[in-house]
């Protein structure tokens, strides 16, 4: 985020992840400096069978 001020950019900065590098770090830096970002993170086989779970009914 810090290169692209340095670089001269001076509209909304934007950065999107793959799961190789969405962590806690780089999403707190897009929060410190008011990045927008979007994340795709693994499916974790845990989150999977929670959402599963979940009844379709309520």
């Amino acid at each position: 985020m810090a290169t692209a001020v340095e670089a001269g950019c001076t509209g909304p900065r934007v950065l999107r992840t793959d799961s190789q590098f969405s962590n806690a770090g780089v999403i707190a830096a897009c929060r410190r400096t008011a990045a927008r970002f979007s994340s795709h993170l693994p499916r974790e086989p845990s989150i999977k069978r929670a959402v599963a779970a979940i009844d379709d009914t309520t």
